[in-house]
């Protein structure tokens, strides 16, 4: 479906995510995103992000509509290194990266069409994730 998943109060992928007043595509989930560092050997880190991001769903009009996206209730640090994908190591400035980084602005009218097309409301989101379902 694309907006994610919720269990038990923590974040396992919600791939739309609040941050700033604007809206983030995560391929694969927010919590899932890997530090794109670039080590020594030249490989990429393997460290995760943001371990657990918590927040809540709720929802957003676009001009598609409204859709239901993860609105983290996170420090200014884990946004910012949410924002330029490194782990808590590699959070510095300086830091070289391996790889761009994987998410993306959403854009409701073109790439990201497909996650508008049959949006899930931010309230059916919660109830489920409250009820373990998801």
């Amino acid at each position: 479906m694309g907006v994610g998943v919720c269990r038990y109060g923590e974040v396992v992928g919600p791939e739309l995510v609040y941050l700033d007043g604007l809206i983030f595509y995560a391929p694969g989930g927010a919590v899932a995103l890997r530090c794109i560092a670039r080590l020594s050997n030249g490989q990429r880190c393997r460290g995760k992000v943001c371990g657990g991001l918590r927040g809540r769903w709720v929802p957003v009009r676009t001009p598609l509509g409204e859709i239901a996206v993860y609105r983290p209730t996170a420090d200014a640090a884990t946004v910012s290194r949410w924002l330029s994908q490194h782990c808590k190591m590699h959070s510095r400035a300086g830091i070289v990266d391996a790889v761009p980084r994987e998410w993306d602005r959403f854009s409701p009218r073109d790439r990201h069409a497909w996650l508008v097309a049959s949006p899930t409301t931010a309230a059916e989101l919660s109830r489920k994730a409250v009820l373990g379902s998801l």
